[in-house]
């Protein structure tokens, strides 16, 4: 498995196209959505000629990357080793200390798995995501370049 940056505006969108609009807040159309490849970083997981994943890694400051995790369906089964070779790309490539990640409260297995991969709950934001038309709050996760290591080891 092996992760690697994407500046193809077309195969980003084309890959977000398969997960669906699961992912996505009301209101969000990716056929117009910007997709910036320079400034946001776009990390592709593949394995054996298969994209797996794509993360969305965006800097908050000189020390935070927002992350946001798109696993196809189909590789679900394999999301740990995908968390790991993203965590192993973050600690090779990058000097960020600091992944955080917004989960919104609907999504409960999202958090566990967050946590299962050494994320901690660090805050909430309240009534801030809106999906098929209901509000619902956020969760707030982070991990630190400590804490990934640990979870490659």
């Amino acid at each position: 498995m092996i992760a690697s940056r994407v500046h193809n505006e077309g195969l980003v969108k084309s890959f977000l196209q398969k997960m669906g609009p699961v992912i996505s807040e009301d209101g969000f159309d990716l056929d117009r959505a910007d997709i910036d490849t320079h400034g946001t970083c776009w990390l592709m997981v593949h394995e054996h000629g298969h994209e797996l994943a794509i993360f969305k890694l965006m800097p908050v400051n000189s020390l935070t990357l927002e992350i946001h995790i798109n696993v196809l369906p189909v590789f679900r089964k394999e999301r740990r080793e995908i968390v790991r070779c993203a965590y192993r790309w973050i600690l090779e490539f990058t000097g960020y200390q600091k992944l955080v990640a917004w989960v919104p409260s609907m999504h409960k297995h999202i958090k566990r798995f967050a946590v299962e991969m050494g994320m901690s709950v660090e805050g909430n934001n309240t009534a801030s995501y809106l999906k098929d038309g209901v509000i619902w709050d956020q969760w707030l996760l982070g991990i630190d370049r400590e804490r990934m290591g640990l979870c490659l080891a």
